[in-house]
């Protein structure tokens, strides 16, 4: 999955790119421990201490997910309330169109077929 974020690169935004290619690393380095806690029968308080190490691996990660993610929605909302705005903002200034006296559809296909056989 990293080699494919890495190349591939499937987001529009770089930063989304970036932190996806952040969090697999993430996922990564906190699976290396749970692998050695397993493998090497470490004793109860190193077991501990790497507990609380991948837990703080994981609130770092979503912390800055956030730092990410939250700023990005608020510029968002702002640029869609902002043109929001502007578009009532020109409906209100918007001078209505004269209307204009119409033909009904049916005259209307009636005289073009006058008008088409009076011409052969």
């Amino acid at each position: 999955m990293l080699a494919y974020l890495l190349l591939v690169k499937p987001f529009k935004s770089d930063t989304n790119n970036v932190m996806n290619v952040y969090n697999e690393l993430v996922i990564m380095v906190c699976f290396l421990p749970v692998l050695a806690m397993n493998l090497l029968n470490l004793a109860e308080s190193a077991r501990n201490i790497w507990g609380w190490i991948l837990i703080g691996l994981v609130l770092i990660s979503l912390l800055s997910i956030w730092a990410t993610t939250i700023p990005d929605m608020i510029s968002t909302a702002w640029n869609y309330f902002k043109s929001r705005k502007k578009d009532n903002e020109n409906e209100k200034n918007k001078v209505p169109k004269k209307k204009t006296a119409e033909l009904p559809a049916n005259l209307t296909n009636s005289l073009a077929i006058k008008v088409a056989s009076a011409s052969k």
